[in-house]
């Protein structure tokens, strides 16, 4: 059982990239009992036009900052956001098709509009889509997200949750 409201966990996969990326660090907070946001932090010797992706079984409703998707009975709303900005495209089944069939897929992209050389992208997820729609909001020095009652801050060097 946990006790805690929330749960935070932090990777660093830049090694994962070989040498592209100088920096890809992903930070998951869920916050019980329904709300899992996502914080991407990128960065490139090179301009890139980075992305979030997002596979669903069934399209995406709505835009990047607001959509939702439902499988009766389960459903998900969303949020996808960056200072920078995207753009949300989907597209039907997989790119190459599976060996083994599979069920149908949606591949949902929310791509910075503009190449650049360092990217934050934020996403918030609930599974639940009850309360409060999240707010994401950027300022020079990171982001502040606010979702499922509690607040994450975001900065180059740590992530927090209140």
């Amino acid at each position: 059982m946990h006790t805690s409201a929330y749960d935070i966990t932090s990777g660093d996969a830049t090694a994962a990239y070989a040498g592209q990326l100088s920096d890809a660090r992903r930070t998951l907070v869920f916050i019980r009992p329904s709300t899992l946001v996502t914080i991407d932090q990128l960065a490139s010797k090179l301009t890139r036009r980075f992305e979030y992706n997002l596979h669903t079984m069934a399209p995406l409703d709505g835009s990047a900052g607001a959509f939702r998707v439902a499988l009766s009975p389960a459903e998900l709303c969303g949020a996808v956001a960056s200072p920078d900005a995207i753009t949300m495209t989907a597209s039907a089944g997989y790119h190459p098709a599976p060996a083994a069939p599979a069920g149908p897929h949606y591949w949902n992209k929310f791509a910075l509009n503009t190449p650049k050389m360092k990217a934050l992208v934020v996403s918030v997820l609930r599974s639940d889509c009850q309360g409060d729609r999240p707010r994401i909001t950027f300022s020079d020095t990171g982001a502040t997200i606010t979702a499922g009652g509690r607040v994450v801050t975001v900065t180059d060097v740590d992530v927090t949750v209140k």
